[in-house]
């Protein structure tokens, strides 16, 4: 199995960014401890009724993709059956060890979801349960598929992922580009000691940085996959039908879909093609008020890529990604329109001109 996303557990926790200061310092040391399994369970309550199965949960088989917090979660709900998959050694390891400790019917697997091995995994499960993993797989459509391929007729996924439009996450697609471009090494990123950011900021940089893969995606690429797949929505939340919008469009989506149908042959070719050619610079995939802004912003961006793969000053480099975090953490969703696109050009041209003087 390829090893990627080994960070997860490790040096990101990659969730519980929800929970108050105190409790998210004790994710790290206490896997669980009464207030974080009192909020997962919240939080996964309130996804089921979302789904309209709060009430089958006692009946159903559940494959949680993740750290394991969730599947407690479910566990705890009083689910039939419940898997784990997770590809992290850190997040397994640690779940074997809470296994020991505690009585838990839930079984652990290290797996890629997009492998080969799982497509293999012979299982069928009711509901399968992914909350913010899917951008950070490899290959997100071989995911989708062969996730799919383990549902039961009428079974149902859950989906959390990050989708195009947010300025956010042209902040965040900006912060990759200049660390994976650059010379810095995680390991100066990890032994870097921002002051002026708390527990939660930084657990969000490493995540943004140090994750393998942040897949940013329009959701009606996402919709395309899953309908030619004979999936049918059954709850969504920030999704709609439009174009790309930076006044409308949130970071990040939910969306839950039952297979009401057998499984169509899936073209896997044909989709992996079109992730391949997706850009979250690319004017054409964005509303008409915006192409000018994604052309502007483009520009600077490869400006500043061009720029960086000689400069050899880090710490200035890392100051940068710094400046950009805070620009994400200043950023919200409703911010009027032409704050937004100031905030953007601004940050991106600051950058470019601190990166050039490194």
């Amino acid at each position: 199995m390829k090893k990627y996303n080994q960070i997860y557990g490790k040096y990101s926790q990659g969730t519980g960014s929800w929970l108050d200061l105190r409790n998210f310092k004790d994710l790290k040391k206490n896997f669980l401890n009464k207030n974080i399994k009192e909020s997962y369970q919240a939080q996964i309550l309130q996804d089921l009724l979302r789904m309209g199965i709060s009430k089958n949960i006692k009946k159903m088989n559940i494959l949680d993709i993740g750290s394991g917090r969730q599947a407690i979660a479910f566990e705890k709900l009083k689910a039939r059956k419940i898997d784990l998959i997770d590809i992290s050694d850190f997040n397994i390891n640690r779940f074997k060890k809470f296994k020991k400790k505690n009585k838990s019917k839930i079984t652990p697997y290290q797996m890629d979801i997009c492998s080969d091995k799982f497509n293999n995994f012979d299982k069928k499960y009711d509901l399968i349960y992914l909350h913010g993993i899917i951008q950070h797989t490899e290959n997100p459509v071989k995911a989708i598929r062969n996730l799919v391929a383990k549902l039961k007729p009428n079974g149902i996924m859950w989906f959390y992922f990050y989708q195009m439009g947010a300025s956010k996450n042209l902040y965040l697609q900006l912060l990759r580009n200049i660390y994976y471009n650059s010379n810095v090494s995680q390991t100066e990123i990890l032994n870097f000691n921002p002051k002026n950011l708390n527990e939660i900021q930084i657990d969000g940089l490493l995540d943004d940085l140090l994750a393998d893969y942040v897949h940013i995606f329009p959701s009606s690429f996402y919709i395309e996959i899953f309908t030619a797949l004979g999936l049918s929505t059954i709850y969504s939340k920030d999704i709609y039908d439009d174009l790309p919008s930076l006044r409308i469009s949130a970071p990040s989506c939910l969306i839950s879909l039952q297979r009401k149908s057998k499984l169509k042959s899936f073209n896997l070719k044909s989709f992996m093609k079109k992730q391949s050619e997706i850009s979250i610079f690319d004017k054409s995939k964005y509303n008409s008020e915006d192409k000018n802004l994604i052309l502007k912003l483009k520009k600077i961006n490869d400006k500043i890529i061009k720029c960086i793969k000689n400069k050899k000053n880090n710490k200035k480099i890392i100051k940068s990604l710094l400046f950009i975090k805070r620009q994400m953490d200043l950023d919200y969703f409703l911010m009027p329109y032409n704050l937004k696109k100031k905030s953007l050009i601004d940050t991106f041209k600051v950058v470019f001109n601190e990166i050039n003087t490194a």
